[in-house]
């Protein structure tokens, strides 16, 4: 399965927009999507029309570059690295649920942070009755599984942080 979705321009002029509105606004004042949506909408220099080649793709790179910062940059402590892994972790969870409950799938995960003053603690997560597999078939519990699995990433050195 492959992601097949590009940028598109409307979102690109979003993120423009809002970079450019909420620049200097306090957190709490910002300007909400749809919003931002309307003012793109409404500008009559936006308009993707008006706009040349060069401009759009210009739009559309600054958005791409945008994305793979959030994506793929550090975090400012170990704090913002385990909310960041909390948050992914439940869209996961979404995620796994949902096809559990649409195509009758079984599924188990394990997260583990991968140097030892992280402050992600090891989790795993199965839905329906996944769990009963590990313990019934392999004899193992999940708990002890996601502790091993912890030291092991732990011992791979490889984390960034």
């Amino acid at each position: 399965y492959k992601k097949s979705r590009a940028p598109q321009l409307m979102n690109a002029l979003v993120h423009a927009k809002a970079k450019e509105l909420n620049a200097d606004l306090p957190t709490r004042s910002k300007y909400t999507l749809k919003e931002v949506h309307k003012i793109v909408e409404e500008d009559s220099n936006l308009h993707p029309t008006t706009l040349s080649h060069e401009e759009k793709k210009a739009y559309i790179t600054e958005l791409m570059e945008h994305r793979a910062l959030k994506t793929s940059s550090s975090h400012a402590n170990n704090i913002a690295a385990a909310r960041d892994v909390v948050v992914t972790t439940e869209k996961i969870k979404q995620e796994l649920d949902g096809l559990c409950d649409w195509c009758g799938t079984y599924a188990t995960f394990m997260i583990a942070g991968g140097h030892v003053n992280d402050q992600t603690p090891a989790t795993w997560y199965t839905m329906d009755n996944a769990s009963d597999f590990w313990e019934d078939a392999l004899n193992l519990v999940l708990d002890d599984v996601a502790c091993k699995f912890e030291q092991w990433a732990c011992s791979q050195g490889k984390s960034k942080y």
